[in-house]
């Protein structure tokens, strides 16, 4: 620890006969005083310990704000309390983002005393005020509450004997709104703000879950403070938060078995940080086992985050070992029942000891990453010495990285990881700091499959339970527009990011329909400036009885700044029968297009043997976009002059611009389609270059559709402007339809000017998830190019790297077919040629580890135009090219023909047509529309795919 630690500790053991006397808390405080001071140097310690009737409510605030006043980013700061806890009932305004109506609050000396100065707790509320006020100065704060209603987890509380509780009695006359800190909450209800509890960056330490009881033992000590510092004095100083966390709630569990500690984190702090500052190493990952007398079941700390898969055919093996000593093993455990982080075991040990296991093996899929570039040797010469567990595997040429989501790129001593779909440099590293870019990949990966996590075998009836986009009309909140049910939402904004009043207010809401009480927790996957951070912030944790519908968090106002079109938000709920520990799935931010080791400080946010440890999740991706302008009565334009739309005297509709490559598999465009067509060879027009945006403005979204009908008598027409194409390139306006095809939006010519005009006399319907009545429809927007002489007969090569080489040459075809008796022809779509067709018969093998290509003699590839010539023409070619290769009646050879997409009409035309069922033995099609297409010239087709 660099800096100071400033400490304020609050012990009461001396409350009121009505209150109820303690015996343990000075105790705990004066411990934990004295661990302070041997653990810290006294020139760098600041502590400051109220006990008893020092410790009154306005006393603790003032301390607050004293004591801390002088604290800066290098110092570490710590409140403990040591005392009654209770609950009192909330003023009405909470309610809705506290479905039990109470406030938790630390009981102070002075609390409750009729005609006192100040009656009231101080309530969890106002504490969360006080640590917002520090922590604005982003210092190391932790906080350790050994009372009563601590955690934000519930749980039945059962009595336990020979230990007293912590807890004193609930009040049930509601607190007044103006009573909170300052009237903080007061001033924000008044100024028709919502009531936005902060949530800045810090961890808790809770004795207990929320409704559970925090008890005393008879050494006049709080089992959870005792417990903490004998685990803090067996393990050392550098322990992580989280080995502490699982190490003392297995302590607390051998004193009370209905008392279960909680650590939360708050706005992105590191679970996995040291102890109050300390260097805390980390070792290699086991997690604790112990045996719970409630369920009467044996659990592992470790569950579906881990990597467990959730099907229940695929147990996972763990070897148990004595929980201090890794040398001793004790036996092995199967999983039973495997939940988001902890899962049921089947272990026979001893009840009143704790173990650590290991999964002998853990089935999480690596994340495949393409290693290209002139210095790849460097990359996998680093990740051969390093001593790193990692997550994640290179795939190199000749492999395709098709379909994979990230690459990494070392070039001249630089080693940049990027997005591959939007080329966006997440982080990089020069030679020195090159095995620093490799947790980095891990990161990255635990993100994508923490995003994707789900339980398949879950038993849970998921319609019962609703998560929903509420978004309102007003700041505070007052006024609904509309409820948005599906998983992926478009938000239209229209503001230009310097009027609060233009935002879009949402509020995200929960209601458990199931039978019984469950545990809601909700995630943000973070980003900024629509990139994501790979960051995951909790931001509500709680249980929620059946029946009962409520706030997940507080309210959310969302804005585009002026050079943005559209942000993505991605919130993750989980819904289990157990609590869920938010610190395992938290995980800080990187600060994208840095150098390695960089780290971001915050970002913008936005009954018959039943199951006992089931749970699902879902997922809502949410996207702002601004709306650009509308078709009306005048002509548009758009991207900078480059999108003209012009006039229509019946319709009307909005119009938006958005990324076409997504930072993440987000809502609003398909990601498909670009990948698709670029490795066909199209590329995709790029109208806004060198805005902050991933993947730039390339799709127009025209949504609310009203009065399609009169497109039939004035279609819409659309001018694509100069964008530089040559004599044999065209504008392809690309959509996609109700059933999944790839068509033409309209129909599309080039005029003399160069620009592509369109002309849309119908609507081809695309998924709308904004809250418009009107139809919606997409165009995507590519370039192709039209080859001379492109109708070729191949014969293909393949070399020792496993490329491909086709060749063309008519006399070496026909003389390699001469000599071939089983042979292949492979024929492409649409859109592209054969290259990745031909690739794919090598990368494809058999049990026996034979590639496809080799089992024929000989693979041919006929490519041919695709756009202009009509596909009677194009089966034509294809027959006259076979037959001066050699083909023919009764020619001794089997051929064999791999088609895909419109390949497959070309190859039915001529069979079916053209006597080609005297040369063809086996055809087989993928993709094929095999009733029927418009083919022919590029302006009347429209199924392309």
């Amino acid at each position: 620890m660099a800096g100071k630690l400033y400490a304020l500790l609050v012990g009461i053991s001396d409350y009121r006969p009505d209150i109820g006397k303690l015996s343990g808390c000075v105790n705990d405080v004066n411990q934990f005083e004295k661990y302070l001071e041997d653990n810290f140097k006294k020139e760098t310690r600041r502590i400051l310990t109220l006990r008893d009737s020092e410790a009154t409510y306005a006393n603790i605030i003032t301390s607050f704000r004293t004591h801390f006043k002088d604290v800066t980013k290098d110092d570490v700061v710590v409140f403990k309390y040591a005392g009654h806890g209770a609950q009192w009932k909330s003023a009405k305004a909470f309610y809705e983002y506290f479905p039990d109506g109470m406030d938790e609050g630390l009981v102070c000396y002075d609390s409750r005393q009729e005609g006192g100065v100040f009656p009231y707790d101080l309530a969890d509320k106002e504490l969360a005020v006080l640590i917002d006020e520090i922590a604005k100065k982003e210092p190391h704060i932790a906080v350790i509450l050994d009372c009563c209603h601590s955690g934000s987890g519930t749980r039945d509380v059962n009595s336990f004997k020979r230990l007293t509780p912590r807890q004193t009695h609930q009040v049930d006359s509601q607190r007044p709104l103006d009573s909170y800190i300052d009237g903080y909450y007061a001033k924000l209800h008044k100024s028709g703000a919502a009531l936005k509890i902060p949530t800045s960056r810090h961890i808790l330490l809770a004795a207990c879950e929320r409704r559970q009881k925090a008890w005393e033992g008879l050494d006049k000590r709080g089992v959870f403070s005792n417990t903490l510092e004998e685990v803090l004095e067996k393990s050392g100083n550098d322990i992580t938060y989280a080995d502490l966390f699982t190490r003392s709630r297995l302590a607390v569990r051998q004193f009370a078995d209905n008392q279960d500690p909680q650590f939360e984190t708050y706005g992105g702090f590191n679970a996995f940080d040291g102890f109050l500052g300390s260097q805390a190493t980390k070792k290699a990952r086991s997690f604790m086992v112990y045996f719970d007398s409630k369920s009467n079941k044996w659990w592992a700390e470790c569950g579906a985050a881990d990597g467990l898969p959730t099907e229940s055919d695929k147990s996972v093996e763990l070897v148990i070992y004595d929980q201090d000593d890794k040398t001793k093993k004790v036996g092995t455990a199967n999983t039973v029942e495997v939940g988001v982080q902890k899962s049921i075991i089947d272990f026979d040990g001893d009840t009143s000891l704790g173990y650590q296991a290991e999964p002998t093996t853990l089935p999480i899929p690596p994340l495949p990453v393409y290693l290209e570039g002139d210095d790849t040797a460097a990359v996998e010469a680093a990740l051969k010495k390093s001593s790193a567990t990692v997550n994640f595997e290179f795939v190199k040429a000749p492999h395709k990285p098709d379909g994979l989501l990230y690459s990494l790129v070392a070039s001249k001593g630089k080693y940049e990881l990027k997005q591959r779909e939007t080329g966006q440099l997440i982080q990089w590293a020069d030679k020195d700091s090159l095995e620093l870019l490799f947790p980095v990949i891990n990161h990255v990966s635990r993100w994508e499959r923490l995003l994707k996590l789900q339980n398949h075998d879950t038993s849970i009836d998921k319609n019962v339970v609703d998560f929903a986009v509420h978004e309102y009309e007003d700041a505070a909140c007052q006024k609904e527009i509309h409820v948005y049910r599906d998983d992926d939402v478009i938000l239209e904004y229209t503001g230009d990011g310097n009027d609060q009043k233009d935002d879009v207010h949402i509020k995200l809401k929960a209601s458990n329909g199931t039978s019984k009480e469950r545990y809601f927790a909700l995630f943000q996957f973070c980003g900024e400036g629509g990139v994501f951070d790979y960051g995951i912030r909790a931001v509500v944790n709680q249980a929620i009885a059946n029946a009962q519908e409520f706030t997940l968090g507080e309210s959310w106002d969302l804005y585009l700044d002026a050079d943005e079109n559209d942000m993505t938000y991605v919130f993750k709920l989980f819904v289990s029968d157990q609590p869920i520990e938010d610190y395992v799935l938290v995980q800080q931010e990187l600060k994208i297009g840095s150098k390695v080791g960089s780290h971001r400080g915050g970002n913008r946010r936005a009954q018959q043997n039943m199951k006992q440890n089931d749970w699902f999740a879902r997922t809502i991706t949410l996207k702002v976009a601004r709306r650009i302008d509308q078709v009306g009565a005048k002509d548009t334009s758009i991207s900078n002059g480059k999108i003209k739309i012009k006039a229509h005297k019946g319709m009307t509709a909005n119009l938006s611009m958005a990324a076409a490559k997504a930072p993440t598999r987000s809502v609003g465009v398909n990601p498909t389609i670009t990948q698709v067509m670029e490795n066909q060879g199209l590329e995709m027009c790029n109208f806004t270059p060198g805005t902050r945006a991933a993947g730039n403005e390339s799709v127009l979204e025209i949504t609310d559709i009203q009065n399609e009908a009169s497109l039939k008598e004035q279609p819409l027409e659309i001018e694509i402007g100069d964008l530089g194409l040559q004599e044999d390139e065209y504008v392809l306006p690309l959509t996609i339809d109700a059933e999944g095809h790839v068509v033409l939006g309209g129909d599309t010519w080039k005029d003399e000017n160069g620009h592509t005009q369109i002309s849309i006399d119908h609507i081809i319907p695309a998924p709308d998830q904004r809250r418009s009545l009107g139809k919606a429809m997409k165009l995507y927007f590519f370039k192709t190019y039209l080859k001379q002489n492109p109708n070729q007969l191949n014969w293909v090569e393949y070399k020792d790297d496993d490329s491909v080489v086709r060749h063309h040459d008519p006399a070496a075809v026909a003389a390699k077919v001469k000599k071939a008796k089983n042979i292949i022809l492979l024929v492409h779509g649409i859109i592209g040629d054969t290259e990745v067709i031909a690739q794919g018969l090598r990368l494809a093998k058999d049990a026996q580890g034979k590639s496809l290509d080799q089992k024929f003699d000989l693979v041919l590839t006929y490519d041919y135009e695709n756009l202009h010539q009509p596909i009677p023409d194009t089966a034509d070619d294809l027959k006259n090219q076979l037959q001066a290769a050699g083909f023919g009646e009764n020619d001794g050879k089997r051929l064999t023909m791999l088609v895909h997409s419109m390949g497959g009409l070309v190859s039915r035309s001529f069979i079916e047509q053209q006597g080609g069922n005297r040369m063809v033995d086996h055809l087989v099609m993928c993709g094929t529309p095999n009733n029927g297409s418009p083919f022919g010239k590029i302006d009347k087709a429209r199924k392309l795919f």
